[in-house]
């Protein structure tokens, strides 16, 4: 174990630290094989970002006079149109300390400086640890969250937990969702130029007075880079080249089992998205996947998912926003908000 460092502290842009310093920061806090511990993911997140216009610089990183990294806050930039307007709004995530350096407000300090250069932020997923932060800050906290988990093959996925759990083995590689036709659904993990500009029609035509804005291009960045998360894409075609009803999956590994999480879809209606999960649901139990996680704020999406099997997690992770001026809350109420804000937690699929 290293020894203490009682130097000071600095809080500095990303671009300012080496980035094989921050990755072994990364992979001591999250793991060597988490996402954040590779160069790849730092290029996906930062340069190869349309939204992004600082490189590097916009990730955020303590370190001490001897360089030494003890701390981060990783930020993703996306476009949202908020009532007619687009706006860049970086979700904060990886708030990250090392052991010795978690008195004295670091963290604090962390996410100060995160939101410094913004007028808002989003923050999804934040655990018990961190969520009395947010709330001492005042955030704006978005009540009447649904995270759930549904069992798709309960003997394979709890022989795998013990597996992990005992020996320290994990799953190995799921197979890539090449069916179509089912329920008039298509997989696809490479669209063409016209589906992407289809699909970015469909998502940008759904409700709400808060909600991400995509182009054909942020959407290629984000779900289908070659450094990023990558994603795969059920359709059910429409009219005319247009979509009728949409869900991008991303899948992965987790204590020694393969989750699958639906993070950004649009349906037509409450039984296209019945429809949809159980498309989901029949796909993943036939290509390795064991356990469907799931996020939602709509109320109705919540009891559909539970109507499937899905399982309310109690207390669940804690959402927010950040807004430079208070008065801005108001435009986020009903914000639509899916796990493409946020969510970069699970492993690309594998081609």
């Amino acid at each position: 174990m290293p020894a203490k460092d009682t130097q000071r502290t600095t809080i500095v842009r990303g671009s300012e630290v080496p980035l094989e310093d921050i990755m072994d920061f990364a992979a001591r806090m999250f793991g060597p094989k988490a996402h954040q511990a590779s160069a790849g993911f730092y290029h996906w997140c930062y340069e190869a970002n349309p939204n992004c216009k600082d490189g590097r610089g916009g990730a955020v990183i303590a370190r001490t006079d001897s360089g030494r990294v003890v701390g981060m806050v990783n930020r993703l930039f996306l476009t949202w149109d908020v009532n007619g307007t687009l706006v860049r709004i970086p979700a904060i995530g990886d708030l990250a300390l090392d052991p010795d350096s978690r008195k004295g407000g670091l963290g604090l300090r962390l996410v100060l400086q995160a939101t410094r250069d913004v007028e808002h932020a989003f923050v999804n997923g934040s655990n018990p640890n961190s969520s009395p932060l947010f709330r001492g800050l005042k955030y704006q906290e978005i009540t009447d969250v649904f995270w759930g988990r549904r069992v798709i093959h309960p003997l394979r996925m709890f022989r795998r937990l013990a597996m992990h759990r005992m020996f320290g083995t994990t799953a190995g590689p799921h197979t890539l969702f090449r069916s179509s036709g089912r329920n008039g659904f298509h997989a696809n993990a490479d669209p063409d130029d016209d589906l992407l500009q289809a699909l970015c029609d469909h998502l940008n035509d759904a409700p709400g007075k808060a909600k991400l804005h995509w182009t054909a291009e942020t959407l290629r960045w984000r779900f289908f880079h070659p450094m990023g998360p990558r994603h795969v894409l059920f359709h059910r075609p429409g009219d005319k080249g247009a979509l009728q009803d949409a869900v991008l999956l991303s899948a992965g590994l987790r204590h020694g089992i393969q989750v699958c999480r639906p993070i950004a879809y649009r349906c037509t209606g409450v039984d296209a998205f019945r429809e949809m999960l159980r498309v989901v649901i029949d796909e993943c139990r036939a290509h390795g996947i064991d356990l469907l996680a799931a996020f939602t704020i709509d109320k109705n999406e919540a009891r559909l998912l539970q109507a499937v099997g899905s399982r309310r997690q109690d207390p669940g992770p804690a959402t927010f926003f950040y807004h430079k001026r208070k008065m801005d809350a108001e435009m986020f109420r009903g914000a639509a908000i899916q796990g493409a804000a946020s969510d970069l937690g699970l492993e690309s699929i594998a081609g």
